[in-house]
């Protein structure tokens, strides 16, 4: 949509025609609010170019056509209002700004330049395509900005929108301007379709003049841009650790060659106008060429094959669709509820860390909130700024969260069927359970503490899941000093000879239990830092392929035995990672099974059994006893729920410092019916109807008087 929003906002400049940019900028903004924002600042920097080209002086026309364009995106932005407010609610309930660091994270000149060859990538943050638009933008670009039949006031209305940009990708508050004031993560690729346009718009424009520039520079210019390319290579390689480096001698000798082909090709179109039809399709046929041998040299950089990702999502998807078959047959044998929630992960071993993990209970739910991840990072689940996953969860977290089944699959032995394992002591969607639950807060950072705590409340009875490890714990070090900060509140680690670009401090517990083991360690705020330590045990490796066991995103931890029967968690550092961080707390626990056995007993008597599941309406009926008259749901909370019993709507409540759903029942049977009717839904259905029908009348009135002016201008010629 951006070169059509562009084409008419010029349009809307020199003519004044409104119709269609209302139309495509609501069509932007419904189909993709993100990049339909984003197009609207480049849009309006454009706005702001054609105004100054076509307006001069004449101010009265600049404040009239700023007035009627501000007018044009309220519109488009009421006829989109049923995507666009649900979409900003969800955005005002979980804005938390990345904390990444911008300038860790930060594009170079030298990386927007080297994007622009074949087959590489941006050498920050994550390695995928930035700016490619095809070798030939190398040669036209320079070429536009040397003619000299071009107009300098035309050269800087196009050089604007590409310093705009260039600046957007260097310099934080306009990055931040362009990302709706809130800081993202992976700031190396927002803007790369913008840079595309623009040097390609360039390069049309200039393709008319471009036979007639002498020969020689055009082999001039293919040799700066092939010793400019060694040069990136080699920064790159002196710099930047092996997989991140995106240049190669591969892609030096690949590049080298297209650079020569289009030198000698467009220097032989300056003399052989008369072979002008056959050099157009040798130039079509080698842009193809170009671009196929881009995505091959994207998909196997530097001969290191990576995963495809077409094949893994397929097997994700038949793996997925076999377990589901199974657990739906399972379900219509035991024939106990309707509806179920899973737990989906890749993992090999225990603690190891999961590339595709079922993100739980946000997304099994209506809205994903900061409520819910802050209530799952104190019960020890991997959670951050923008996602809470199944990592961390325990027996207790998944009885009390309804996960019924877990699927595991591992997608890197090309495994013929997943492996479906039920989770026996399941409670419902919903339980009764003590009213001690309406005043359970989180005050400990200890997620084995809360937990025992949470079930407590539950409950009504001094239970506790989780036992203290109160044996030795033996610290190994290896180029690894652990000190306490001067306020000894923090522990903080770092390398003793940072030289050595690698160290570990373990800790070793020996025990004669048969319980198992579990770890934490704790942080203030869960904040994805791909630079922080790495937390491992026995077998499971260092973090595992989606790097999950990162200390900056504490979770709880299973830990495995070492060869020497003794149990075993160890912080790593190496040169990926800081030299020195700091952590609060550690925790370690035995876990009791029985016990759990013994609270699901109580909790398991008075579950909500559920009749029906259609939409967004779930049906049930439960039995409520004196001693436990609320009703827990592991629903995240939401104001659109609505409840009715008995027919009658009742009060919900939160519970968990405001996470989950709750209402409160007197005792005996009752049906239940929850509703989900979201308001804001409601008001943007209206606001875009609104809209809608207020544009359509613009239109036919706008019609009419063009009709009737026509026809006063006919009637005036005759």
């Amino acid at each position: 949509m951006l070169p059509v929003i562009v084409t008419l906002v010029i349009g809307y400049v020199k003519t004044g025609s409104w119709r269609r940019l209302v139309l495509a900028y609501a069509y932007q903004f419904v189909v993709m609010f993100y990049s339909g924002y984003i197009i609207g600042i480049f849009s309006f920097l454009i706005l702001l170019l054609t105004m100054v080209w076509e307006y001069g002086k004449d101010w009265k026309k600049y404040l009239t056509c700023l007035l009627r364009f501000t007018g044009i995106v309220i519109w488009a932005a009421l006829i989109g209002a049923a995507v666009l407010l649900p979409t900003a609610g969800y955005l005002l309930g979980n804005s938390v700004d990345d904390v990444s660091s911008f300038k860790s994270l930060q594009l170079t000149l030298l990386d927007i330049y080297n994007n622009l060859f074949l087959g590489e990538m941006q050498s920050v943050d994550v390695v995928i395509p930035l700016v490619y638009s095809g070798i030939m933008v190398l040669f036209l670009v320079p070429v536009y900005f040397l003619k000299r039949r071009i107009g300098a006031k035309e050269k800087i209305l196009f050089a604007v929108p590409i310093i705009f940009l260039v600046f957007c990708s260097l310099w934080q508050p306009l990055y931040i301007l362009m990302h709706g004031f809130n800081a993202p993560n992976y700031f190396g690729f927002k803007f790369s379709y913008f840079y595309s346009f623009v040097l390609l718009a360039v390069s049309c424009r200039v393709w008319e003049f471009s036979k007639e520039t002498c020969a020689w520079k055009y082999y001039a210019l293919a040799a700066v841009n092939i010793i400019l390319y060694y040069v990136v290579y080699l920064l790159q390689k002196n710099t930047l650790s092996e997989e991140m480096q995106s240049s190669s001698l591969l892609g030096w000798e690949f590049n080298a060659i297209f650079l020569l082909f289009y030198a000698v090709l467009l220097s032989y179109r300056k003399d052989k106008e008369d072979k002008k039809r056959y050099l157009q399709w040798i130039l079509m046929i080698s842009v193809c060429g170009e671009l196929l041998l881009n995505g091959y040299l994207y998909n196997v950089r530097q001969g290191y094959a990576i995963v495809d990702s077409k094949d893994m999502i397929q097997l994700t998807d038949r793996l997925l669709v076999g377990a589901l078959e199974r657990i739906r047959q399972d379900e219509q044998l035991r024939g106990e509820r309707k509806g179920f929630r899973i737990q989906c992960t890749d993992i090999d071993s225990p603690g190891a860390s999961a590339a595709y993990g079922y993100r739980g209970l946000g997304y099994f739910s209506t809205v994903e909130n900061r409520k819910l991840r802050d209530a799952l990072f104190r019960l020890g689940y991997y959670t951050n700024t923008s996602l809470c996953a199944d990592y961390g969860g325990t027996a207790v977290t998944r009885m009390l969260f309804s996960q019924d089944y877990i699927i595991h699959f591992y997608l890197y032995q090309q495994e013929s069927a997943a492996l479906v394992e039920r989770n026996e002591e399941c409670l419902s969607l919903g339980f009764m359970v003590a009213e001690g639950v309406k005043k359970y807060q989180f005050l400990s950072e200890d997620p084995f503490d809360n937990q025992n705590l949470l079930l407590q409340s539950m409950t009504g009875e001094e239970t506790a899941c989780f036992l203290p490890y109160e044996g030795d714990i033996l610290l190994r070090s290896d180029n690894m000093i652990m000190t306490m900060d001067e306020n000894g509140l923090k522990y903080l680690i770092g390398m003793d000879d940072p030289e050595l670009n690698k160290g570990s401090i373990s800790f070793v517990m020996k025990t004669d239990s048969p319980l198992p083991l579990y770890a934490y360690f704790s942080e203030d705020t869960a904040i994805r830092n791909d630079l922080s330590p790495r937390l491992v045990s026995g077998t499971s490796g260092e973090g595992g392929w989606f790097a999950t066991d990162i200390l900056s995103c504490p979770r709880v931890f299973a830990l495995e035995k070492n060869g020497a029967e003794q149990y075993e968690a160890s912080i790593i550092l190496n040169e990926n990672t800081l030299d020195a961080y700091f952590f609060n707390q550690y925790y370690f626990y035995h876990y009791d099974e029985e016990r759990l056995q013994e609270a699901y007993k109580i909790l398991e008597r008075h579950q909500m059994k559920i009749i029906s599941v259609e939409g967004d309406t779930i049906e049930a009926v439960v039995t409520v006893d004196a001693d436990a008259p609320v009703l827990f749901t592991s629903i995240p909370y939401d104001d659109g729920w609505k409840v009715s019993v008995d027919g009658e709507r009742i009060e919900t409540f939160s519970v968990l410092n405001g996470a989950f759903l709750a209402v409160e029942l007197t005792s005996g049977e009752h049906t239940l019916v929850f509703t989900y009717d979201s308001k804001i839904n409601r008001m943007g259905w209206i606001l875009s109807g609104i809209g809608l029908l207020t544009y359509i009348v613009s239109v036919w009135i706008s019609a009419r008087r063009e009709k009737a002016d026509g026809i006063e201008c006919q009637t005036e010629k005759i």
